[in-house]
Formats: structure tokens, sequence, C-alpha cells
């Protein structure tokens, strides 16, 4: 090739190049809970419950706020007082049924 490209030779070939029209991202199954539902009343009690035993601190350390509907049905967002570690943000999930599905932490 290299003496090809000195004498300024020519050379006949093919390229082809092909576009393959993929969805940017797979749709994805609905998450469901499990468990008993929990009635939308005693929603964050249950999240105050399950933030207490992530965190390893006593219910009455846990705040939440206001139900809201996400995109896999309802959430709560909370925050828990851990003393000399600081605070800790969280939200808790359940699915259109009312089952829990998780609690995720918002901050470390």
């Amino acid at each position: 090739m290299r003496n090809a490209a000195r004498r300024a030779a020519r050379a006949d070939y093919n390229l082809s190049i092909a576009i393959v029209n993929r969805p940017a991202t797979l749709p994805s199954k609905p998450i469901m809970g499990s468990g008993k539902p929990v009635s939308p009343g005693n929603m964050p009690a249950f999240c105050r419950g399950e933030a207490a035993s992530h965190y390893r601190v006593r219910p009455a350390y846990v705040r939440t706020g206001r139900l809201q509907q996400d995109r896999e049905g309802q959430a709560i967002e909370g925050m828990v007082d851990r003393g000399g570690d600081g605070i800790a943000r969280f939200r808790c999930r359940f699915d259109p049924l009312g089952r829990f599905i998780n609690l995720t932490p918002l901050s470390k």
C-alpha cells in the first residue's frame, strides 16, 4: 500500500454502511411490589417503619412527606435523623395496588 501511495496509484473498493433502527431503551415490565397491599392512609407509617429498620433508628427519628403519584405507582419521600451521622433522605415506593416495592436512599 505504501508503494502504491507514492506512485499515486488508485484502487477500487466498496464500502457498505448500515444503520439499524433500534429503540434507545427496551420497554420494561412494570415493577410490582410484594406482600399485602397497604392502604394510602397507612403508607406513611409503613414507610417510617421500613426506614427505621433500614437505618437502624427508632421510628420517632423518621419524618415522611406526602404521598405522591409516581411512574410505577405511589411514592413517599422522607428523612431520618441519624444523630452524629447526619440527616439521610430516602424514598419509599408502592405499586399501583399499594404493595411495597422498595426503599431507596437519596443521600448517603
